[in-house]
């Protein structure tokens, strides 16, 4: 007699309970699988994951329009503003720990990379207006190295490793240009659309990004790009047109949240590389977050303004429900 497994079905695999369950992948112990639990001896079934932010670790230093790059455990933010600021901060994915000071204290600045090696261009700071510095970071300290070649602030940002990074748009006045940064230079590639500044940027590479939101003339927007490499496309609107929000993720896995509308807004919306779905608010609306830490399914909120300036941390991340199969 033909067994199930042989006709279309798979093995029941063990689990021992103590496992975590990934979000968005396939296989055992992933959503919508059934694995036997040795430990009380019941078969469960693994549910959707349900996104949900919670409290971290507050910065030491509060700030606001400050860079912030790497995953949710491992992450590191500089500079910012209250007033501008050349202090480093890593996150170990409980606290925060002061690291080595930039060797320009400025606001509104873009990062890329990892908390151990990682790269900071643009910003602004008062007086002397805005930038075009870029500084690495090698785990102890900052050098100054190749400059962009238009300064400017308020920039979108894509990158998850040093040595390959987008800076996008900014201003004053409001600019389209893109540049890439290859860990030695930055070369100017292709604008996107419509001069943009205070807009969010994420992405892994200089070849695959998106950008969205934003203020231009006349005022706050709801559009999204993606890059593939040489050019950038309109792709779906958000639910809500906002700037200075906070961002993280990929070109299939992002999430976009918080912001100002004008007013703050705890908005939280994910892609999924076709569309954007509005999920779990933050805690606390807030905008001019520090943007770029983690992954789509496990980032970070980090600063900005309720207003006043603030220094708390938030966590996002998936809690599958985990449900015993039974028979009636």
């Amino acid at each position: 007699m033909a067994k199930y497994k042989g006709i279309g079905g798979t093995t029941v695999k063990f689990r021992s309970g103590a496992e975590d369950y990934p979000y968005g992948t396939s296989g055992n112990g992933a959503e919508g699988s059934i694995y036997y639990n040795s430990s009380n001896g019941q078969f469960e079934f693994v549910g959707l994951g349900v996104g949900a932010w919670s409290t971290g670790g507050n910065l030491n230093s509060g700030r606001y329009l400050a860079a912030g790059t790497g995953i949710q455990t491992a992450s590191i933010v500089a500079g910012g503003a209250d007033p501008g600021v050349a202090i480093a901060e890593q996150y170990n994915g409980t606290a925060w720990s002061e690291v080595g000071d930039l060797s320009q204290a400025r606001y509104g600045l873009g990062a890329a990379g990892t908390s151990t090696a990682a790269v900071v261009f643009a910003g602004q700071f008062d007086p002397e207006g805005k930038k075009d510095e870029t500084e690495v970071w090698n785990g102890t300290a900052w050098t100054e190295v190749n400059e962009l070649n238009t300064e400017r602030y308020g920039v979108g940002q894509a990158g998850h490793v040093n040595t390959s990074a987008l800076c996008i748009a900014g201003g004053p006045p409001n600019v389209a240009i893109t540049e890439s940064w290859n860990g030695t230079s930055w070369t100017e590639t292709g604008d996107i659309p419509a001069g943009t500044q205070q807009g969010t940027g994420f992405g892994a590479t200089n070849t695959a990004a998106i950008f969205a939101v934003g203020e231009t003339d006349p005022g706050r927007v709801s559009t999204a790009y993606e890059f593939g490499g040489s050019s950038w496309s309109e792709i779906a609107e958000l639910n809500q047109a906002k700037s200075n929000t906070g961002s993280a993720g990929t070109t299939t896995d992002g999430l976009v949240y918080g912001g100002e509308t004008p007013s703050l807004t705890t908005n939280t919306e994910s892609w999924n590389g076709t569309s954007w779905t509005e999920v779990s608010n933050l805690g606390t609306a807030r905008g001019k977050l520090s943007t770029g830490m983690g992954r789509g399914s496990a980032a970070l909120a980090v600063g900005g303004q309720t207003p006043p300036t603030t220094a708390a941390t938030e966590e996002w991340s998936f809690v599958h429900a985990i449900k015993t199969v039974t028979t009636s």
